[in-house]
């Protein structure tokens, strides 16, 4: 297989184009003779590889099937493209390693939906011998945006850590909505709710969507989220704390009900009622006047 097949497979089987190549003129060249996209097929490829000699392969086309390591044209620069909801290969000057290890990523990708049966897929998985930094880091940097499946939660379980599935959920341009972001970080432990809150609400969410992604962590959440009843924040020495976003953001009327629910759930799991910020008169004057009124809504 190639990154060239395995991405029309992948494209094919998820009808629609995931998977972006910026594909070459020529596909294969020894000396002055070439085999042109053009003329490509499969079959063509494998004929002039055997038939010639010191043949050189775009890596897009480089079929560990057939190929040897020397057969690998090493000195292509493959250019990153922007397009919505694809992905392209940012990489310089492609080695065997990398490629080899490339479409072993490609091959798993395939196989999340390709298998339908969840056991045959835990079996592959358990039989899937890769590093699993290195995977997640691919994944993370090329901004892969796959639909989330029952398998594809099972490889994201499987490749991800605690360390770094935050910054995997929420990579811009993001890839999933707020249930989504929900359901994966409930099968790892990312931290307290108080760090999770800068990744929430700097992300290119909706506001209805921050709050409504708030209350489904706060629900799953085992600790109490402040063990104070008010946090003292120093801007100079930020530190995130749930309360300082909830007490800052504008909220529009349609936001209103949404936003006293968050309220509601935070207050119930232990979240700090009170704010202070340290050395910002106006700021904490806007902040007590919304502390009077959640003071209020809630009987504080």
């Amino acid at each position: 297989m190639s990154i060239y097949i395995f991405s029309k497979k992948i494209n094919k089987i998820l009808e629609r184009e995931i998977i972006h190549l910026e594909l070459p003129e020529v596909v294969a060249y020894s000396g002055s003779r070439k085999l042109t996209l053009k003329n490509y097929e499969e079959d063509k490829l494998q004929k002039f590889c055997e038939s010639n000699k010191n043949v050189k392969i775009h890596p897009y086309f480089w079929n560990h099937n057939y190929c040897v390591i020397d057969m690998l044209d090493d000195n292509i620069d493959v250019i990153k493209i922007k397009k919505p909801d694809t992905i392209t290969l940012d990489i310089k000057n492609f080695n065997p390693g990398m490629l080899i290890m490339i479409l072993s990523f490609y091959n798993a990708i395939y196989l999340t939906y390709a298998l339908e049966k969840e056991e045959e897929y835990k079996l592959f998985l358990n039989k899937l011998n890769t590093d699993r930094t290195i995977f997640s880091q691919f994944l993370i940097e090329n901004r892969i945006n796959l639909p989330v499946t029952p398998n594809y939660l099972l490889l994201i379980k499987r490749i991800f850590t605690n360390n770094n599935i935050l910054e995997f959920v929420f990579n811009e341009p993001l890839k999933f909505d707020y249930e989504q972001i929900a359901l994966i970080l409930s099968h790892f432990d990312y931290g307290s709710i108080n760090e999770i809150s800068t990744y929430i609400f700097n992300a290119s969410l909706e506001k209805k969507d921050k709050l409504l992604l708030c209350q489904m962590l706060i629900k799953n959440y085992e600790y109490d989220i402040d063990s104070v009843e008010i946090n003292y924040l120093d801007k100079k020495l930020f530190k995130p704390y749930l309360n300082y976003y909830l007490y800052t953001m504008n909220i529009e009327d349609d936001l209103v009900n949404i936003y006293y629910q968050t309220w509601e759930i935070f207050l119930y799991n232990n979240g700090a009622s009170k704010l202070v910020i340290m050395n910002d008169d106006k700021l904490n004057e806007n902040i007590q006047k919304r502390y009077n009124t959640i003071k209020d809504n809630f009987n504080l």
